[in-house]
């Protein structure tokens, strides 16, 4: 079984350590919110592709995911689990990307 806490400071550490990056790098807020929505996007196709890996209901396999594949390491073997994931990226990252077309809106 899988050690969740571990796993889970692991990714806080990670996170902590982009973040870091980011701001010593003097990068705008608008760069970090694309890096967050492909962080979401690359998250929400690790755990599709795990949870086709696992054979879970309603998630056939779709083709390959030469980045997102690398996730696999890091994520939890629990599929209900992985289903929260991938939804809550989803959902995440379909919010951001209506944010960022209003956005888009203001500055045309």
């Amino acid at each position: 079984m899988l050690d969740t806490t571990k796993t889970n400071a692991e990714i806080k550490k990670g996170i902590a350590r982009v973040k870091s990056r980011l701001d010593k790098a003097n990068i705008s807020s608008e760069y970090k919110f694309y890096v967050v929505l492909m962080g979401l996007f690359l998250i929400m196709n690790g755990a599709d592709y795990a949870l086709q890996e696992m054979g879970a209901i309603h998630y056939v396999q779709a083709g390959s995911f030469p980045i997102s594949q690398f996730l696999l390491g890091i994520l939890p073997q629990d599929e209900l689990i992985l289903y929260y994931i991938e939804r809550g990226a989803w959902w995440l990252h379909i919010t951001g990307v209506l944010i960022f077309l209003n956005y888009l809106l203001e500055v045309l």
